[in-house]
């Protein structure tokens, strides 16, 4: 398992408001709620399956699937991206985020 890190230090403070640290973190695609600067990459040439997280304009990261579990690695990217909006572990929207994972593997039509 690899993983590139990238630069975790420009995190936003968060925000008294519920519903616009929402509308960052979300996106709803049809009938399914995923969560924003998260994606799913195809393996090509030597790149194995990957997370994509992509938060601010310097903070990329590539989480890899080949020989990971799926849910280590979705929820080590929701960690990534919680740092950055600055969503504390007890916060509700951080279980709201957590739950994501069954609409991100239908979404990009992916089993584990």
């Amino acid at each position: 398992m690899t993983a590139s890190a990238g630069n975790t230090g420009n995190a936003v403070e968060p925000t008294d408001d519920g519903a616009d640290l929402a509308s960052k973190v979300f996106v709803v695609r049809g009938d399914k709620k995923l969560v924003r600067h998260l994606s799913f990459a195809k393996a090509a040439g030597q790149r194995p399956n990957s997370l994509r997280i992509s938060v601010g304009s310097t903070n990329g990261t590539a989480l890899t699937l080949k020989n990971a579990s799926f849910s280590r690695q979705y929820q080590r990217a929701i960690d990534k991206i919680a740092t950055f909006y600055g969503i504390h572990a007890d916060d509700p929207i951080r279980k709201e985020i957590e739950s994501t994972a069954s609409d991100f593997l239908a979404h990009y039509n992916l089993r584990t």
